[in-house]
């Protein structure tokens, strides 16, 4: 069953035991995020690749994995999957004007539809279409319970955001991981072709995919 409530105590099981490790990562990547912003013309290409090595390092405090420095920049170590990162920003952007274009509802039903994309890409190591594909699939039947599960995640950026910078420390982790989780577990759904229930009953998830971060 999704539920809000699990995704987020096991997200959190998944970063408390090394939440000084996490804040500090997660400063990193937000020096980083920022000063790749301010880069004239390339700035908006490479976020989305520095976005998944941070999400694979929080993959590997998870699993209680040593965090190397390359593991920061796997967006960019193999030029493929840089390519393939790219292609996912430009698609979601791309697809969400034109179904924009088409009366604001539709680009608000592909936002949420094509909210894992990013995810699946790194929990799978896959190509761009794939984990489009891949989140349309997972979404499918499901969207109110994921729209309210990213209001949740909106709504927990904005706690941390009102807490100043200390509180983003803890919340941009956390929705990550969230969303990672989230990814894991409906894509799990998807293969048992499971029905969901209320987004905040109880309960626990199905067990956790393996990643594949190299």
């Amino acid at each position: 069953m999704f539920s809000i409530s699990a995704i987020f105590d096991k997200s959190w099981n998944g970063i408390k035991d090394q939440l000084a490790l996490t804040a500090g990562l997660t400063l990193v990547y937000l020096v980083g995020i920022t000063a790749i912003a301010m880069t004239p013309f390339i700035g908006s290409f490479l976020s989305a690749p520095f976005t998944a090595g941070y999400m694979i390092c929080l993959l590997k405090i998870r699993r209680n994995e040593d965090i190397e420095y390359r593991d920061v920049f796997w967006g960019f170590q193999n030029f493929n999957r840089f390519a393939q990162l790219l292609l996912a920003g430009f698609l979601v952007g791309a697809l969400t004007v034109v179904a924009t274009i088409f009366f604001i509802l539709p680009g608000i039903w592909f936002i949420i539809a094509s909210s894992f994309t990013t995810a699946y890409m790194v929990l799978n190591d896959t190509d761009a279409v794939t984990a489009l594909k891949k989140s349309l699939a997972a979404v499918k039947g499901r969207w109110w319970h994921i729209f309210v599960f990213m209001m949740a995640l909106g709504l927990l950026a904005l706690a941390g955001a009102i807490c100043f910078f200390i509180g983003l420390l803890v919340t941009i982790p956390l929705v990550n991981m969230m969303t990672l989780t989230a990814a894991e577990e409906l894509e799990e759904y998807a293969r048992a072709g499971a029905t969901p229930t209320s987004p905040g009953t109880p309960g626990s998830g199905p067990s956790v995919m393996t990643v594949n971060p190299s």
